[in-house]
């Protein structure tokens, strides 16, 4: 119980709860909150029921669900299950969050949901088309106030990713949430895709000495294009993905920049290496992205890559 309480004081500080936002019964409540989510992490204690093993991440809306009614602590709401009641306490949440006090808000915000969760899955008390909508509002708001709190713990990610998946139900509907989730940063810049046609095709040492000749302009050009580029292997390496770099412009003393690499991170492509070698030309096709910082440009690299043939 020592351990407990100290753990529980130390996240309070941390969380700053000592700041004007949180007086009286604010500092109570956010201690239970706190509470109950360091007894999550600690685990039930003995006697208590396990909770289910469904991944809280697994992507269903049914999965997600019963994922969140498992994770709830108290499972305790004298309300019967009151859309009302749950829409108030939103409306709570978002007051503190909008006061400045968002760890209290955020973590009352994943409380609600979670509660919400069991009265439509345990109690089969609330409509699951209504539970998801208002589950999913939920979680969107928890994950961003707790983003702008510096609480970026994968509890946090899972949240926001989870909040797409419901609110994406009614996609229409909840079009303004989803828009400011997706640009709150909490969620993890998703990996750039090639399209299927080529924006630009050219050999190796075109694109090798363009980029030599002024990398400015190539990555003005070219950036966020998908390019289909052949030419001579330099090397293969790799492990689970493939990494292919091609000769550019042959020259006495080659820089790191005379390459186009092709990064081949798909399953159902990186079978393809294994058939080519140093010395074969190849024709590799990609998305070219522009290195955040001039200084770790290396060539011209190409994701979500694979060999045409």
């Amino acid at each position: 119980m020592f351990r407990k309480t100290s753990a529980i004081v130390a996240m309070a500080g941390m969380l700053g709860i000592t700041s004007a936002h949180a007086g009286g019964l604010g500092l109570l409540s956010t201690l239970s909150n706190i509470g109950k989510q360091l007894q999550r992490q600690i685990g039930p204690t003995p006697g208590s029921s396990q909770p289910g093993s469904s991944s809280p991440d697994a992507g269903a809306p049914a999965i997600i669900m019963q994922a969140l009614a498992d994770s709830s602590i108290t499972q305790e709401q004298s309300t019967g299950c009151d859309p009302r009641f749950f829409q108030q306490e939103e409306q709570a949440a978002l007051a503190k969050i909008k006061t400045g006090d968002l760890a209290s808000g955020g973590t009352d915000a994943k409380l609600n949901a979670e509660e919400i969760a069991v009265c439509a899955v345990k109690r089969n008390a609330l409509p699951v088309v209504e539970a998801e909508q208002i589950a999913g509002e939920n979680l969107a708001e928890s994950a961003i106030a707790l983003h702008r709190a510096g609480m970026d713990t994968p509890e946090t990610v899972t949240s926001a990713k989870n909040a797409l998946t419901l609110l994406n139900m009614d996609a229409a509907k909840n079009a303004s949430l989803i828009s400011a989730l997706n640009s709150s940063g909490v969620l993890p810049e998703a990996p750039p895709t090639a399209s299927s046609d080529a924006s630009y095709t050219m050999t190796a040492a075109d694109a090798a000495s363009q980029l030599m000749a002024n990398s400015f302009a190539f990555n003005h050009k070219y950036g966020g294009k998908t390019l289909k580029i052949a030419g001579e292997v330099r090397a293969v390496t790799g492990g689970q993905s493939v990494f292919i770099a091609m000769n550019g412009v042959p020259q006495a003393d080659p820089s790191i920049n005379d390459q186009v690499t092709c990064t081949i991170s798909n399953p159902a492509y990186t079978s393809a290496a294994m058939s080519i070698s140093k010395g074969q030309r190849v024709t590799v096709q990609g998305i070219y992205t522009v290195p955040a910082q001039s200084w770790l440009q290396a060539g011209v690299g190409l994701q979500d890559c694979h060999i045409v043939n």
